[in-house]
């Protein structure tokens, strides 16, 4: 089953200011990954319980994070 997700691969996106400081609030990045976690497993690894949807993100310079949908503001 294919999943759907609200953010699109190369989409340009902005963090909402209120995510944690690790998560670089504010930021703009690029969508360059994402996954939805599908197990207890994957859920101990990243600390996110099992269905959340996770996107990587590429902020300037070549950081790539994986956070949360939840963080990733409808404003850019």
């Amino acid at each position: 089953m294919k999943e759907h997700y609200k953010y699109d691969w190369n989409q340009i996106i902005r963090i909402k200011t209120s995510a944690p400081a690790s998560l670089m609030p504010g930021e703009k990045g690029v969508i360059v990954g994402m996954r939805t976690i599908k197990s207890k497993l994957e859920s101990d690894a990243v600390n996110y319980p099992v269905g959340t949807i996770l996107y990587s993100v590429e902020y300037c310079g070549s950081k790539i994070i994986e956070l949360p949908e939840t963080v990733i503001s409808d404003k850019i």
